[in-house]
């Protein structure tokens, strides 16, 4: 239910067009001032093909497989090169995105959302915290270590106590194009200081969405 409301608020984030809505114009959206914080000035300067060979984060191949009709077919897919090519084979996922809730003393329950420019469609995003899995690594201990980096949320003290929740089933992005595959890993971060800001490791920082302002009443 509350993946369902989240979801909601972040496709109003955007215009029908595409374009991204104003950090002033968020404020009527959420009831958060989201600051942009320099990102406005990042741009896309320019674009050119690229071979598999000379990329170090993707690459593609080429699926052999045989349809509904019994007729041979084949399928070009992209692939992460981080997950060694075998997340398809494994069926491991190669990302998490973090659904964290924080809960602190006087304070009604925050989900904790990030925005940063991406290349691909030259826009700022506004998304749920996320990261790539590392090999050996389990998908609670990414989506941990992940939140931490992003928005400092999951080390005491003044980032509060984690403890994870439910973890979905696979969630595939893009199965026409990509083999890429993550899953959702529920979080909850408790505090006992209802005024603590925790530090980052990165830059912007996390932004806190009143889980009052994703229920229309």
């Amino acid at each position: 239910m509350l993946q369902s409301l989240l979801l909601n608020c972040l496709l109003v984030l955007n215009h029908v067009d595409g374009t991204f809505i104003p950090a002033n114009e968020l404020n009527h959206v959420t009831g958060t001032f989201i600051p942009t914080n320099g990102l406005g000035t990042a741009v896309v300067r320019g674009s050119q093909p690229l071979e598999t060979s000379q990329a170090k984060w993707l690459g593609l191949r080429t699926i052999d497989w045989v349809d509904e009709a019994g007729r041979e077919r084949k399928w070009e897919v992209a692939y992460r090169k981080t997950a060694g090519g075998e997340s398809s084979s494994t069926g491991k996922p190669d990302s998490v995105a973090i659904l964290a809730k924080v809960l602190r003393p006087h304070r009604p329950p925050e989900i904790i959302l990030v925005h940063q420019f991406r290349p691909p469609v030259n826009k700022i995003v506004v998304e749920l915290p996320a990261g790539l899995v590392d090999k050996d690594e389990s998908v609670e201990k990414a989506a941990l270590r992940e939140l931490l980096e992003e928005t400092g949320y999951g080390q005491p003290p003044h980032g509060g106590t984690a403890t994870v929740g439910h973890v979905s089933d696979m969630i595939v992005n893009d199965p026409g194009m990509s083999e890429a595959k993550m899953v959702m890993v529920n979080v909850a971060i408790s505090l006992n200081d209802p005024d603590a800001v925790p530090v980052p490791r990165q830059e912007p920082g996390p932004i806190l969405i009143s889980i009052n302002h994703l229920i229309v009443t």
